[in-house]
């Protein structure tokens, strides 16, 4: 394992002698890798998904290597990821706030007042909703999601990072593929259709609710990525790093 990282690195040391500039590098090798996943997947396109599929295969192992050579580029992929969900977690812990005062609003208008509003009471399912969905990734940010594991809380931390890498390529990127894939298909519906609230007087465009489904998808896999990077980095340098913030705690 080692000589395969020694050999990636000397190769890309070049590369980086050229482009000294972490960000435009990691520009440049993200754009790469999707337009060479791109081209490769274009002789599938006669099988229904199989272009997606090899695009998403080809790039991301192109870019697991480039990650695996190139430390500031990884890290950098990772910080951004993390700031991300730090910016929709924060903006999830606010609509929390909504979703109390508006049920409290609620519960007041129908048994003091008689005041129903169907809007109203579907409102905070749908911020229910956007704070599971969508806090998802930040929920992993913090490692707050439950461990089924017997195992892993006393392990080391090699054992770790070797079951986040494993568990994300294996069980969580394919789980999220699926849930995005038929996700989407739900919202893409939802939108052409205009679909609205089925009760009378219930909240219109019913499809942004149904892409928080494909959004979670997203947020949560590039969650993993970040979480899978950092875990490929420990292996590699030893170092842990984490993204730190004015008033967040390191993510370890």
């Amino acid at each position: 394992m080692s000589g395969l990282v020694n050999a990636l690195q000397k190769g890309w040391a070049p590369v980086c002698s050229a482009i000294s500039n972490v960000y435009v590098r990691t520009i440049l090798v993200l754009a790469a890798c999707y337009a060479i996943g791109a081209a490769v997947g274009l002789g599938f396109q006669d099988r229904a998904g199989t272009h997606a599929k090899i695009h998403a295969l080809v790039g991301g192992i192109l870019a697991l290597l480039v990650f695996i050579a190139d430390k500031d580029v990884r890290r950098k992929v990772a910080n951004g990821i993390d700031r991300l969900n730090m910016v929709i977690g924060h903006i999830m812990a606010w609509t929390a706030l909504a979703l109390v005062l508006n049920v409290f609003l609620v519960v007041v208008l129908r048994y003091v007042f008689s005041i129903g509003e169907v809007w109203m009471q579907e409102s905070y399912i749908w911020m229910h909703a956007f704070i599971f969905m969508l806090g998802a990734g930040y929920t992993l940010l913090h490692n707050g999601h439950v461990r089924i594991d017997l195992i892993y809380a006393g392990a080391s931390d090699r054992y770790k990072d070797i079951i986040n890498v494993l568990g994300s390529i294996c069980f969580g990127f394919p789980v999220l593929w699926l849930i995005y894939w038929r996700g989407f298909d739900f919202f893409d519906r939802s939108i052409s259709r205009m679909e609205g609230s089925a009760e009378v007087g219930g909240l219109p465009n019913l499809f942004i609710l149904k892409g928080v489904i494909p959004a979670m998808a997203l947020l949560f896999g590039l969650q993993l990525i970040s979480m899978s990077l950092r875990a490929i980095d420990r292996m590699i340098t030893g170092e842990t790093v984490g993204l730190v913030g004015d008033d967040e705690e390191v993510m370890t």
